[in-house]
């Protein structure tokens, strides 16, 4: 192989190597796995903005997207504007495996920082199944994974206080990252999509009029301390949902 030859696989490798890194956690990829996972990273490339939709609830789904690079999260949102968000997708994930079952999306993929993606087109995913059995055993691993992570989000959301959802979050974004090799040692830069984002779980987006003349930010559920109100008397406090800004909840508030 020239040398040629072997600058333009290094390029490319790049972009795809926090998908090949995470699959590799649950199999060893051979040379024709990860030329396969290359090739589908680099054939059909698309950047967004912060804060816009990938695809929206309602769009008949085409593709299956990997993240490239950037945060983003699925959502549902009502018609006066109050958003969920129902997960992150972070550098290497796959946007919903199975969504060419589905006639059209029961919610929507929005960025919450700049981000890349490539389409992966349902073809794709047949010459998967076809010739890279490895492949296929690790996106299943990979959907196993998901669906406990989707698990813990609902225990954080009903039985968790709002510290431990956060703590808990964190710590969930930390090891995926680390999964994809975007970790240094034990830190991690996630200071950018917080910040941009405004609220992670188990917090409110902070009042405009407060956000204007500075309040500190905290999650709700906590006095000024950062104590629970009724932890004294024994009661619960109210989970909070999960919120975030967006195109269509900022537009949906100020109509």
């Amino acid at each position: 192989m020239g040398p040629a030859r072997t600058r333009l696989i290094a390029r490319k490798v790049k972009p795809v190597s926090p998908l090949i890194r995470k699959l590799e956690q649950f199999v060893r990829l051979s040379a024709s796995d990860r030329a396969m996972l290359i090739r589908a990273a680099s054939e059909r490339v698309r950047k967004f903005n912060a804060r816009v939709d990938i695809t929206a609830e309602g769009d008949r789904p085409r593709d299956v997207h990997l993240i490239l690079s950037g945060w983003a999260c699925r959502y549902k949102q009502l018609a006066d504007g109050r958003r969920q968000i129902m997960s992150f997708f972070l550098p290497g994930d796959l946007c919903d495996l199975n969504v060419f079952i589905l006639k059209e999306m029961d919610h929507s993929i929005g960025t919450i920082t700049p981000v890349t993606i490539a389409d992966l087109a349902r073809e794709f995913f047949d010459e998967i199944s076809a010739g890279y059995p490895r492949i296929a055993t690790a996106l299943w691993w990979e959907t196993l994974v998901n669906a406990a992570i989707q698990r813990e989000w609902t225990m954080n959301l009903g039985q968790r206080t709002a510290s431990e959802r956060m703590a808990h979050l964190l710590c969930e974004i930390f090891f995926r990252l680390r999964l994809g090799g975007l970790t240094d040692g034990t830190s991690c830069d996630a200071s950018r999509p917080c910040r941009r984002d405004g609220t992670v779980q188990g917090s409110r987006q902070p009042h405009p009029a407060g956000a204007a003349h500075g309040g500190a930010h905290r999650l709700e559920g906590q006095d000024a301390d950062g104590a629970e109100p009724g932890a004294a008397d024994g009661h619960r406090p109210v989970q909070p949902e999960l919120s975030s800004h967006g195109t269509r909840g900022q537009a949906a508030r100020r109509h």
